[in-house]
């Protein structure tokens, strides 16, 4: 209990302020590979403590038309005109980037977008096929859609080429009189053969890409093109390869299945949207409009630099046989040699930061390069974290990686592809 160590207000708050400062400098120390976060922008950040951050950020754009004074059915409240025309703004970004036509900004995270496409755009007990998680398939869909009261079914992966199998889809299909297939990818390394799957379920099936990891590279056109290749809704979280804050996004195709979807939402799904975080993703939307391009090419020639750059170290890359990667992902291990739990525990140790995970039927390392990326690091960079990875991992020198992980972490401070410095890539 918190009376044990402490017996004034005044020592409360000094110890909260210290808990919080030591996790930020053991935060300072890491160099921080994991494929499932990013870096803001200090533009970005200082925002997520605004004072709006108290006040109540309701509906969509359609029911505010930019007024101080919102009236609705059964609700009159204070609006917030200003941050109404950055969300316009951000929107209007997130239609050109993405293909669509309306986006719905409002979930709160990844798997609340996840929640909210499905229950809005199926029934209890509609077939709702998703990626398995030996596959790559995120670890909650299942259960979720089977929770929602749908039926989940499970689509095998092409152990070839690491990507969904189109002749089980096909099988699917035609055992299963589907409503809807949730693409979920946690560990894209390739591109999902969208128009396939589009011919493969005819036109009535709801199709929803999973962009969570991807949506950086889509915004810089570096990926796929996820609505013109044939699907309805693209679904994400925001702070991947897009370098946001942890919150949702939904964007659809047309008018029709953007009506149905955002009227659920609106009705039962969401109240706030979480002021201080729309503010955050609404700037990062901004400063992706005029940077996405160039930060997503240069993630992607990041990541393959650092994958040959590892297999030249003496690790097993795994791949599809034609390239290392084509996303921000790299997947490694060494057989024979150490888990990947010991590998992964030996990086934190030399305050490197990676996941341990079991997919496509392999144990592997997961890293990814999209914050080393926003950091300003580049070929270079690549080749020295691959030896590294060497010196922590195969070499046991541990005070050697150390030093070395401190002169990264200090030579690469500033967020770059960012309003933070006008000067910057």
């Amino acid at each position: 209990m918190i009376e044990q160590y402490i017996e004034t207000d005044k020592e409360i708050g000094r110890l909260v302020t210290q808990l919080v400062e030591k996790e930020e400098l053991l935060n300072t120390h890491v160099l921080h590979l994991t494929a499932n976060e990013n870096r803001l922008s200090k533009t970005a950040r200082e925002v997520l403590s605004s004072a709006l951050s108290f006040r109540y950020h309701l509906g969509i754009p359609a029911d505010y038309n930019f007024d101080d004074i919102v009236a609705k059915p059964n609700l009159l409240f204070r609006g917030l005109p200003n941050l109404y025309r950055l969300e316009d703004m951000a929107h209007r970004c997130l239609n050109k980037h993405l293909g669509g036509v309306v986006s719905d900004s409002r979930p709160l995270s990844g798997l609340h977008a996840m929640i909210c496409s499905i229950s809005s755009l199926t029934s209890p007990g509609d077939i709702v096929l998703s990626i398995c998680p030996e596959g790559g398939g995120h670890f909650a869909t299942a259960t979720l859609i089977n929770q929602l009261g749908r039926k989940s079914v499970l689509i095998d992966y092409d152990r070839k080429t690491l990507a969904l199998s189109l002749s089980h889809l096909h099988q699917l299909s035609k055992e299963y009189n589907v409503k809807a297939v949730f693409l979920d990818d946690s560990a894209p390394l390739y591109a999902m053969p969208l128009k396939e799957i589009r011919d493969i379920l005819g036109p009535d099936v709801i199709v929803i890409y999973d962009a969570s990891h991807t949506l950086g590279l889509i915004y810089g056109q570096q990926f796929l093109h996820p609505l013109q290749d044939g699907c309805d809704v693209i679904q994400a979280n925001t702070h991947k390869t897009f370098p946001g804050p942890q919150k949702g996004l939904l964007h659809f195709a047309d008018n029709t299945i953007a009506g149905k979807a955002m009227q659920t939402i609106g009705s039962c799904l969401v109240s706030s949207q979480h002021t201080h975080h729309s503010l955050a993703f609404y700037i990062t939307a901004l400063e992706m409009d005029l940077h996405a391009k160039n930060y997503a090419d240069m993630i992607v020639a990041n990541a393959k630099l650092l994958s040959g750059a590892l297999e030249k170290n003496g690790f097993q890359v795994l791949t599809n046989g034609k390239s290392f990667t084509d996303t921000h992902q790299i997947l490694f291990n060494l057989p024979g040699h150490l888990s990947h739990y010991e590998i992964s525990r030996k990086l934190l140790e030399c305050h490197i930061s990676t996941n341990a995970k079991h997919v496509y039927e392999r144990d592997v390392v997961r890293i990814g390069v999209q914050e080393l990326t926003r950091l300003g690091m580049r070929g270079t960079e690549m080749e020295e974290i691959a030896g590294i990875i060497k010196l922590a991992v195969l070499d046991d020198k541990k005070e050697i990686a150390v030093g070395m992980v401190n002169e990264l972490n200090n030579a690469f401070q500033d967020v770059h592809y960012s309003f933070d410095n006008a000067s910057m890539l």
